[in-house]
């Protein structure tokens, strides 16, 4: 291997996070649902029966900044980012997400939720891409016992000693109500863990054929001074 080729490669490995790195902890929640209650339907133009599906994604990042900063049993946070589908339908947040986090300390339980909607103090919701200012969704958890050790966001770790609390969509000027508290699947993942592949790839490659190519360039010159 020469000189060039070496360079190169060590250039790009420079760009491949090491374990050793810290990176912010950005945290996605994806999930499956069943319908197990609906009142006053349609909500929102969703006419749901009970056992259908939900999907779900949530964002959020723990490195967010407690906007009540004074209580040391209550954080208060806007970050990240909520997705459902349901029948076809999409409800979205438009801006930040609100996460709330209680910790009670034992016997009690903590609880940790997320709120999207005007009425919980975020932008209005998108429904099927319409802003729309009387909808709210969000995701409630428990944790029994007083699990949680701080007001901070949960961490991955934390996130697996959760139960569910209350998953739900409303419309509020109609009090209607679809809960979805039955997961049939729940995921986290860490994504700030995981590298850009394609930026990366591109750059460690085209960093490799450019230390090739001026390695090949310093050869054919050697040659022809050799021939001279």
């Amino acid at each position: 291997m020469t000189r060039a080729v070496q360079l190169a490669l060590a250039s790009a490995a420079v760009l491949v996070p090491t374990a050793g790195q810290v990176q912010a902890a950005i945290i996605q929640v994806d999930f499956d649902a069943e319908v197990t209650f609906v009142h006053n339907s349609p909500v929102l133009g969703i006419s749901p029966s009970l056992g259908d599906l939900v999907s779900g994604t949530f964002v959020y990042n723990t490195d967010a900044v407690d906007a009540d900063p004074g209580d040391p049993s209550r954080g208060i946070y806007f970050s990240g980012s909520s997705l459902l589908t349901i029948n076809g339908h999409t409800l979205a947040s438009s801006g930040p997400s609100i996460q709330v986090v209680f910790d009670n300390g034992p016997p009690f339980n903590d609880l940790f939720g997320l709120q999207n909607g005007v009425s919980q103090g975020t932008s209005p919701i998108l429904v099927d891409g319409v802003l729309t200012n009387n909808a709210r969704f969000g995701f409630g958890f428990t944790q029994p016992s007083g699990g949680l050790t701080s007001d901070s966001l949960p961490t991955l770790a934390d996130l697996s000693t959760l139960d569910v609390g209350q998953f739900q969509i409303v419309q509020e000027d109609k009090n209607g109500v679809i809960l979805f508290n039955n997961l049939t699947s729940f995921s986290a993942t860490d994504i700030s863990a995981v590298p850009e592949p394609s930026s990366l790839a591109l750059f460690g490659i085209g960093a490799c054929v450019a230390g090739v190519g001026a390695a090949c360039r310093r050869r054919r010159k050697k040659c022809q001074e050799a021939t001279a």
